[in-house]
């Protein structure tokens, strides 16, 4: 997952809000201002693209995980649902790197509710 840049994403998110509401930028006979509004609407796009498609990480591999995804997202299932499969399995996360390292734990796990120590 790339690191979200705060700084930029404000900036940028000040950037598409003077252009959303000063619609002459990109209709001015100024080509210069044209181009240049232009040119940092594309440096916009191209950082929530990277943003966007680093967020595959997400992968759920446990049938049970996946079949409840699946009814909550039919509506079958509900945030109680949820709730109860994490308490009754626990909760843990996996670091897995593009290039070849060897995957790790991160995170705190959070044991299932009959594993934990009191």
């Amino acid at each position: 997952m790339q690191t979200p840049q705060i700084n930029a994403l404000s900036r940028h998110w000040h950037d598409c809000s003077e252009v959303c509401h000063i619609g002459w930028t990109l209709a001015s006979s100024a080509q210069e201002l044209q181009a240049t509004t232009f040119a940092g609407l594309v440096e916009i796009a191209d950082l929530l693209s990277r943003h966007a498609a680093s967020l595959s990480w997400l992968m759920f591999h446990e049938p049970a995980l996946l079949a409840l995804r699946d009814r909550f997202i039919a509506g079958q299932a509900d945030a109680n649902d949820v709730v109860e499969h994490m308490r009754s399995g626990g909760v843990w996360a996996r670091v897995e790197y593009p290039d070849g390292r060897p995957p790790q734990f991160i995170g705190v796990p959070i044991p299932p509710e009959g594993n934990r120590q009191a």
